[in-house]
């Protein structure tokens, strides 16, 4: 099978499946070129296998006036893992004010690498778990509903309403569970629930009443109806199979995901700084995971972060977003916090007019990072300035990126900024945005919430619910949370928000290979809009991937029907009905995808999906006539 351009862009990581990305030439950034150069020529002069390396020598040469010798260490920096950032985070602070200064940015990005990985072993490690425990309580919910039924039937020779007792006791409980929730949480049961509870109750106590047995033989079934009412639908040998699939993941991720939280707590707490500095523009469903990494980082180091002796200016870079911490949490260390933040931004501040450009690089980005705090306190300083002095003018576009969230060296990278926005057109702000969340992808997502959240720099709806759109397609639906509960009235009138929201769900959980996930939010759509070309495409790839092929099928024959020319659909449909054992239909779908311009003859022979086609004279043939095409080009 193959991807499709239809969706939002965003490549599938699939084994099965060939990527097909768009034509566009990559360039390779000036720093890339330089890494890959230095990485070609210093391959041999790092530490040997197994070997420490040596990370104050490679710091003393990040220094040396030879520019070729400084870059060959800054490759080789970037060559260290994840057991040698300890050391190279104690070597940082003892290095002198200018390579600190240097190292701090490589090792940046060292540790988001880790960080990177990290999220993503513990996400996915997450959702393993999360559907095994539900695929668990399937299975104990299928065995429950067994044995209920049988000890019913047996249960019902001697009292036939056995299974309405049953049901109604059930009932009791629920209802009476639901009001202890709402008491806790100083509130009433509604008036409806509280008339069925009299009811239920009632009923309850005249069976009691009536039999003497009745909970013996009631209250020996409630507890496997409640069992079997947890999870709907039936356990079967395909779901038999994905739980022994996931448990072996489950099993495979774990040490991983141990090992690399060791490896990031070994190095401290500039590690944990850096955990809440990608926590800035990390999805918004990723978020808690980093506030429980930090919370629970911080009780097992234990080692002062509210750092108030001599090394402050040596420590402050790789401690300011922990005292932020301390401040929006408003603990007990929030005085100190604020202290040693007022001081960190007055010397950040100062850093902007240093002579050395890395210095000014990371003083502008730490601000970025410092949020609102960092945005006024170069307010204030650019306030301050007397008239004579250049600050004023020099900051007032570092001050627009920072009012738009926009990271600086994320701006000395794609040039894209928002200084002129509110003049734009609703045409021309749109295209901004999405332009902005296509090149800076992930690095977007600070400015794209702002947009939607903030009304003093974008008031308009329209302009923010595309701000919401370019969100959810980098995989971040706290933009339509966001507006769904600021303007109900508003948001839940338009049914084709709704159906953006629902349909980039199910995207996403295909991107995350949450096929079940995917396959209950695309059905939504479906819902309301059945012959919708994306959802019938999308659920069906999804179908597709579970191995339900009659499901994949059917929606792929709405899709075709829907776009008759699109040729990845017909694909995909030869796929689905080759792996469904029908042939004949495979054949036919392929030659359609093929005559209306699937090119890719390789493909169409590697591919596993198609592999019972082999044999047939009418595969063989078109192939050749693909191969025949292509030579003849």
């Amino acid at each position: 099978m193959v991807s499709t351009g239809t969706g939002p862009e965003t490549a599938l990581d699939e084994p099965s499946m060939r990527l097909r990305k768009r034509s566009a030439a990559a360039s390779l950034t000036a720093r890339a070129y330089l890494v890959t150069y230095c990485l070609i020529v210093g391959a041999g002069s790092g530490a040997g296998y197994g070997q420490e390396p040596d990370v104050s020598g490679i710091l003393r040469r990040l220094r040396s006036d030879d520019a070729f010798e400084s870059q060959r260490a800054e490759a080789e920096l970037l060559r260290l893992g994840p057991d040698a950032l300890p050391t190279l985070a104690q070597e940082i602070l003892v290095s002198d004010r200018s390579s600190r200064f240097k190292a701090l940015s490589l090792f940046t990005e060292l540790i988001q690498n880790l960080l990177r990985q990290f999220e993503s072993e513990e996400y996915a490690f997450a959702q393993d778990k999360s559907r095994l425990e539900t695929l668990d309580r399937l299975e104990k919910a299928t065995e429950a509903r067994k044995k209920l039924k049988d000890e019913i039937e047996a249960a019902k020779e001697k009292d036939p309403q056995v299974g309405e007792k049953v049901q109604t006791l059930y009932e009791f409980r629920r209802i009476e569970r639901a009001e202890k929730k709402a008491q806790s949480d100083n509130r009433n049961l509604p008036e409806a629930g509280r008339r069925r509870l009299a009811i239920v109750k009632a009923q309850i106590d005249e069976w009691r009443r009536d039999d003497e047995q009745f909970d013996e033989t009631v209250g020996s079934l409630i507890d496997l109806y409640e069992a079997q009412a947890e999870e709907s639908g039936e356990f079967t040998e395909l779901e038999a199979l994905r739980k022994t699939e996931l448990a072996e993941r489950v099993e495979e991720r774990r040490p991983r995901v141990e090992t690399t939280r060791r490896q990031l707590l070994a190095i401290g707490l500039p590690a944990l700084n850096q955990a809440l500095a990608r926590r800035l523009t990390v999805r918004a469903q990723h978020r808690p995971f980093y506030d429980d990494f930090v919370t629970s980082g911080l009780k097992e180091l234990d080692d002062g972060h509210l750092q108030t002796g001599r090394e402050f200016e040596v420590v402050r870079y790789t401690r300011s977003l922990l005292w932020t911490w301390e401040l929006d949490r408003k603990t007990e260390n929030s005085a100190v916090a604020q202290r040693l933040l007022t001081r960190h931004l007055t010397a950040t501040v100062k850093n902007l007019g240093d002579s050395d450009p890395l210095i000014r690089e990371n003083a502008a980005n730490e601000l970025f990072l410092l949020g609102d705090r960092g945005t006024d306190a170069l307010k204030e300083a650019i306030s301050q300035a007397p008239a004579s002095d250049p600050i004023a003018s020099r900051y007032k576009f570092l001050l627009s990126l920072l009012t738009w969230r926009i990271r600086p060296s994320t701006y000395d990278r794609i040039g894209v900024h928002f200084d002129d926005f509110p003049s734009l057109s609703y045409r021309k702000k749109r295209r901004r945005i999405f332009d902005y969340a296509r090149v800076a992808m992930e690095d977007a997502t600070a400015t794209l919430r702002a947009i939607v959240t903030n009304d003093k720099l974008e008031p308009n709806l329209v302009v923010k619910l595309a701000a919401a759109r370019a969100l959810s397609r980098l995989g971040d639906f706290s933009g339509f949370n966001f507006l769904i509960a600021d303007r109900p009235d508003v948001m839940l009138q338009k049914p084709e928000i709704s159906r953006d929201f629902m349909f980039l769900r199910g995207y996403d959980f295909i991107r995350e290979k949450s096929y079940e996930s995917a396959i209950e939010e695309l059905r939504k759509v479906l819902d309301q809009y059945p012959f919708d070309f994306e959802a019938n495409y999308w659920i069906a790839f999804a179908y597709l991937l579970v191995k339900r092929y009659e499901k994949s099928i059917h929606h792929f024959e709405i899709a075709r029907r829907v776009n008759p020319e699109d040729q990845l659909t017909l694909y995909n449909l030869a796929c689905a009905y080759a792996l469904n054992g029908d042939t004949d239909e495979a054949l036919t779908a392929l030659e359609k995808s093929v005559d209306v311009g699937f090119t890719d003859a390789g493909h169409i022979e590697k591919d596993p999906d198609l592999k019972s086609l082999h044999g047939e004279d009418r595969f063989q043939q078109l192939l050749r006539k693909l191969k025949n095409s292509s030579d003849n080009r």
